[in-house]
């Protein structure tokens, strides 16, 4: 009770901007703070490697506006370093197997040779059917 009567303060202390004023609201902060942490959000479809990459993950990535369609694996392995390569599929193979958490960092190579360096975070959700899927955040760290 105390509890529910503490919350109830804190939200009326609260300025109204910063109130939750919904689903919306929160997806528009979310939204801002990703672009802010220079982030994208991506998953994958375990069974197949078919993978759905928002906007700043296509742009991360440098996937060129004509280059539309479905994502994959093979368009991630596409873009690694090759002296990244092995470390980057080592280290997703273990959250798959593990059924876990993945933690890499890796550098892509973008057109015209540039290097960006990336830090991918997801997490292995099991499916109802057995279809896992893995979802997470790809972040720009390049220095």
């Amino acid at each position: 009770m105390r509890e529910r009567r503490h919350e109830a303060t804190a939200r009326r202390q609260t300025p109204a901007p910063f109130r939750d004023a919904g689903p919306d609201a929160a997806t528009l902060r979310l939204s801002r703070a990703l672009i802010a942490a220079r982030m994208g959000v991506w998953e994958c479809r375990i069974a197949d490697g078919t993978m759905n990459w928002d906007r700043r993950t296509e742009a991360l990535f440098a996937m060129s506006a004509e280059d539309t369609g479905p994502r994959s694996l093979t368009d991630w392995r596409a873009r690694l370093h090759p002296d990244d390569r092995a470390s980057a599929e080592s280290a997703l193979n273990d959250a798959l197997r593990a059924g876990g958490r993945l933690e890499s960092d890796f550098r892509l190579v973008l057109p015209g040779g540039a290097l960006r360096h990336l830090r991918a975070c997801g997490t292995v959700h099991p499916g109802p059917a057995g279809d896992a899927l893995m979802s997470g955040t790809v972040t720009d760290i390049t220095a």
